[in-house]
């Protein structure tokens, strides 16, 4: 590759690397930004949204707390001016005035301590005397202020219903009892606060979710509830999937892909009292639109660094590549053979300096020439001397090579000596050999001739220990019988005398056997302790007749 071609493509990818790390880290840079910001109003609007909806919780729940200080003055207004039961539009009209303060209420009811409708403002869902009991309201109305869902309305598509209920006291001429005051509806106010998306752009969206992951909305006038998944367990899980799951305990904002399948950015913030949440999202497409056209910006910032780069490439490339080719024709010159040619010029930089250091160059390379065919001639002088000189070598080197091919000759001879003894000794060592094996045959022979021999020596110590022992059999045997008998002092003395030497016979025979079997190849030997004293004792017994004598 040609060096213009090498500066332009380094500049080209310099141009490109340094646009293109650009490109990536400002991206990031900007895409983090733009998500922080996003984020902190996600965090704020969901924070002002909840603060704003539980302001209104808190709001009916201090309406309905006082409503239920006023209940029993009520109670005994509609008791005094007539039956409820007898005229129930009479004290709809009661109950209905008695909600007139109270915005975006549907119902209002006061419930006795058996959960029977005392007084209704809509008699005809709520007539008086009609149980209602076994509903939340009821029983979380008994114990103290409750607001949440309510479960009175049994018919379908009855859509939600926000209920408000609290308890207040009852007396008549006997007792005083506990009964609740229930009010129905006021959701509309709680969905005016989330359709304001004012900030969250087209894709934004503001909603309350229950606490089993239903959205509460507002359709054709109806507010009702869709089921679109329960809540995350963490921020990091995709929120409204399958299973079980709870809040993250502060606001944090999430990406995660909507209900609607979307990839947005939201923020949850929980609304203690009811268990419910509101949800402020927008979309990522549309919260990110900044950090794509920036990066578009930036891309054509590259493509224009780029364009100048490649004209300043060339430019710089020619600057750098006019005075090289210059040199590279003065090298051409100099192979050719002409060391007169000059290349080098005024230039200043690094170039010049190469240029006019080639001139350099050359002028010594001449010099050296000039040197090199001098010291050519005078050793072709030294060469004519060394020749005469090798020729004389040569001859002396000639005779040298007679004497030695005498000398290989009578070492062949001599050679030829060592092979004919060499060929005696291998006829001495076959004729040993012969000699070895005919002895081994003879020893063999004398082997087998002197086991014979010990074979008859122990048959013969065993015939000889057989016929030593029959004998002495009988004496083992009678010499007991004999002391048995009544006999004189001496007459005793001489049978124990008896009796040790036929032991000591009868031990002498079996060691004599024992002795004999030692010379078997098959004998086993086994050591033994030996009582010295008992042994002398044993053999001076044995000759105390003879020591008497």
């Amino acid at each position: 590759m040609r060096i213009q071609t090498k500066v332009v493509v380094l500049i080209m990818a310099v141009v490109i690397v340094i646009g293109g790390v650009t490109n990536i880290v400002g991206g990031r840079v900007s895409k983090r930004i733009v998500e922080d910001q996003i984020s902190d109003h996600l965090i704020t609007t969901a924070e002002a949204k909840s603060r704003h909806i539980q302001a209104l919780l808190d709001q009916y729940t201090a309406n309905i707390e006082l409503f239920a200080d006023q209940a029993r003055a009520y109670l005994i207004m509609i008791g005094n001016l007539l039956s409820a039961e007898s005229n129930p539009a009479v004290a709809s009209y009661i109950m209905t005035s008695m909600s007139d303060p109270l915005r975006g209420i549907d119902t209002v009811m006061l419930i006795d301590d058996q959960g029977l409708v005392d007084a209704s403002s809509d008699p005809e869902q709520f007539p008086v005397g009609s149980d209602i009991s076994m509903t939340k309201a009821f029983r979380e109305g008994t114990q103290g202020t409750f607001i949440g869902e309510s479960d009175m309305r049994q018919q379908p598509g009855s859509g939600f219903e926000l209920c408000t209920a609290a308890p207040f006291l009852m007396m008549d001429d006997s007792s005083m009892r506990t009964g609740v005051v229930v009010i129905l509806g006021g959701m509309e106010r709680l969905l005016e606060v989330t359709s304001d998306t004012t900030g969250l752009g087209e894709s934004g969206e503001l909603y309350i979710l229950d606490q089993d992951g239903y959205i509460i909305r507002s359709v054709g006038g109806r507010i009702v509830k869709e089921r679109i998944g329960p809540l995350p367990a963490d921020g990091d899980a995709p929120p409204l999937a399958d299973g079980a799951g709870s809040l993250p305990p502060m606001l944090e904002a999430t990406s995660y892909t909507s209900y609607r399948g979307d990839e947005v950015i939201g923020v949850y913030a929980p609304l203690p009292q009811t268990g419910w949440t509101v949800v402020a999202e927008i979309g990522r497409h549309e919260a990110l639109a900044p950090v794509r056209d920036q990066q578009r910006t930036m891309m054509w910032i590259l493509f224009g660094a780029l364009g100048v780069g490649i004209v300043l490439a060339v430019v710089v490339s020619v600057t750098i590549t006019r005075p090289i080719l210059r040199l590279r024709r003065g090298v051409e010159q100099i192979v050719a053979g002409n060391l007169d040619y000059r290349v080098g010029s005024r230039q200043r930089d690094e170039v010049g300096q190469l240029s006019r250091a080639f001139d350099e160059m050359t002028g010594k390379l001449k010099g050296a020439l000039n040197r090199l065919e001098e010291h050519s001639q005078s050793l072709e002088r030294k060469v004519s001397e060394r020749t005469s000189e090798l020729t004389a070598a040569n001859e002396e080197l000639n005779k040298e090579v007679t004497e030695r091919a005498r000398a290989e000759n009578e070492l062949r001879d001599k050679n030829e000596e060592l092979i004919a003894l060499n060929e005696e000794l291998l006829a001495l060592q076959t004729e040993l050999r012969e000699v070895n094996q005919h002895l081994e045959e003879k020893v063999g022979e004398r082997t087998a001739d002197i086991q014979q021999l010990l074979r008859q020596k122990e048959a013969f110590i065993s015939q000889l220990g057989h016929d030593l022992r029959s004998p002495l059999t009988p004496l083992v045997a009678l010499v007991p019988l004999l002391k048995e008998r009544e006999w004189d002092a001496d007459t005793e003395k001489l049978i124990d005398v008896i009796a040790r030497n036929v032991t000591y016979m009868r031990s002498l025979v079996e060691k004599t056997l024992v002795l004999a079997n030692l010379n078997s190849t098959d004998v086993v030997l086994h050591r033994r302790n030996v009582n010295l004293y008992r042994a002398l004792d044993d053999i001076l017994r044995q000759k105390q007749f003879q020591f008497d004598e």
